[in-house]
């Protein structure tokens, strides 16, 4: 009559093992959730930068901000979804001996500060990704890993914002 007993707690033994391997590998999912929303969060950053600059590329005297997707006029490719709070800021830029005139593009994104470290290595830290932050004077700026200070953005560009800056038929900014 015994002999059961063994075998029972051996069983019970066994499931409580499984338990505690399951709880363990769900407690290291989400850091990798993180990064992996992060990588889309950076890839959809840059395809609407492109989209952006496609539009822009087809009206190119555009000037003003653009908000989401214009009514259906930025395209991001199949399956790919705008960036929460997207928008990018368009001006002039007039020529001068050092540059062609152009367009100055700003585009920002509600999107997790993780992103950033995505697209950056993702430009080879050429210092056009980085984050808004609002000045003491009510302006503006990024800060981005790969520059040296900060660089001053359109006012619209909400703080806190994932952001990324180019040039179109001039010298790439900063």
């Amino acid at each position: 009559m015994v002999f059961w007993i063994i075998p029972v707690f051996m069983a019970m033994f066994m499931v409580g093992i499984n338990h505690i391997a399951d709880y363990t590998a769900v407690k290291t999912v989400p850091n990798n959730t993180t990064q992996v929303i992060a990588q889309q969060q950076g890839e959809a950053l840059m395809a609407y930068r492109n989209a952006v600059e496609r539009y822009l590329a087809a009206n190119p005297g555009f000037t003003g901000t653009i908000q989401g997707d214009m009514g259906g006029a930025i395209q991001l490719p199949y399956g790919m979804a705008i960036p929460p709070g997207a928008g990018a800021v368009v001006s002039a830029v007039q020529s001068s001996a050092s540059q062609a005139a152009g367009s100055a593009i700003t585009v920002f994104a509600d999107i997790r500060n993780s992103a950033v470290s995505q697209v950056t290595n993702a430009t080879n830290n050429d210092g056009t990704v980085g984050t808004a932050q609002t000045t003491s004077d009510g302006g503006s700026q990024m800060a981005a890993p790969g520059l040296s200070g900060p660089v001053a953005l359109p006012s619209d560009v909400p703080s806190g914002d994932t952001v990324t800056t180019l040039q179109m038929n001039g010298s790439p900014l900063p």
